[in-house]
């Protein structure tokens, strides 16, 4: 299949699969709210929902038989495929939404395009009546691998509980922000939730670094040095390689004795 095909046919896929998973997270919240509100009961919401949780099931297993079909004839799941927690339809996502890491010439560009990038000092927010100047699929997709590394126990987790720790440490309680919320409660920063949002975030950035180190190298771009290491004389640079599944050592077995019919001496 040639390149410009199979990615528009990965492309497709990916977005009838994200667009499922939307609906039915939406559905379910909206019944949900139904049953709090006192509106409807959970029996009967239940009664509603479980039909057509199924039929969301069956139709996005469906679409993750064929993203994993489309994305392993994609040059770079071979450089991406070997990462913990990353699986091939993580890697069809971020392949979909990327689409040619050509257009990216340094990662800070990859990061701005997904949203994981810095502006006044903190994470961009879409304001109201505007439109978002990153991608949104792309930065739902970073919260996902985020999420999958560290329940997975992947070696960025390390960097992730490494990051929690400075974070909490630099802010140990959290602080009166001095906003307010609709309804009138006082806004705080650094909470729990903040905490480990900034730490994910790290964690995601730095795979993102990764992915489009290894992803450029496979399809024979060019890749600058991180600006600290090019810049700055900073060293200490953590490889895409140490990221990688170690393989599992296989368990010494003893051989069996040949049985004769005579008891060894002991």
């Amino acid at each position: 299949m040639k390149a410009e095909r199979l990615l528009e046919e990965l492309r497709l896929h990916v977005q009838h699969y994200d667009g499922m998973v939307l609906s039915r997270m939406g559905l379910t919240s909206r019944f949900q709210a139904r049953v709090r509100r006192g509106v409807a009961a959970k029996e009967d919401v239940d009664s509603v929902l479980e039909p057509l949780r199924k039929a969301f099931a069956a139709t996005e297993r469906e679409e993750v038989k064929q993203i994993e079909k489309l994305v392993k004839q994609h040059p770079a799941y071979g450089v991406l495929s070997g990462i913990v927690g990353l699986g091939p339809v993580l890697i069809g996502r971020l392949i979909a939404i990327v689409q040619d890491v050509g257009r990216f010439d340094t990662v800070s560009k990859l990061w701005k395009y997904v949203g994981m990038d810095v502006r006044d000092g903190k994470a961009p927010k879409r304001k109201r009546g505007e439109k978002s100047t990153w991608s949104p699929a792309g930065r739902r997709l970073c919260y996902n691998i985020g999420d999958s590394f560290i329940k997975s126990r992947s070696p960025y987790r390390e960097f992730y509980d490494l990051k929690k720790a400075l974070y909490r440490k630099r802010h140990p309680e959290k602080i009166d922000s001095g906003r307010k919320s609709k309804d009138g409660k006082v806004i705080y920063d650094y909470t729990d939730g903040h905490v480990h949002a900034m730490a994910r975030r790290y964690m995601v950035k730095l795979f993102l670094s990764h992915a489009w180190e290894l992803w450029r190298q496979v399809e024979g771009l060019p890749v600058r040095a991180p600006y600290a290491m090019e810049y700055l004389g900073h060293t200490g640079q953590i490889t895409p390689e140490q990221m990688k599944a170690k393989p599992k050592a296989k368990r010494k077995t003893k051989p069996k004795e040949k049985r004769d019919g005579k008891k060894k001496a002991k």
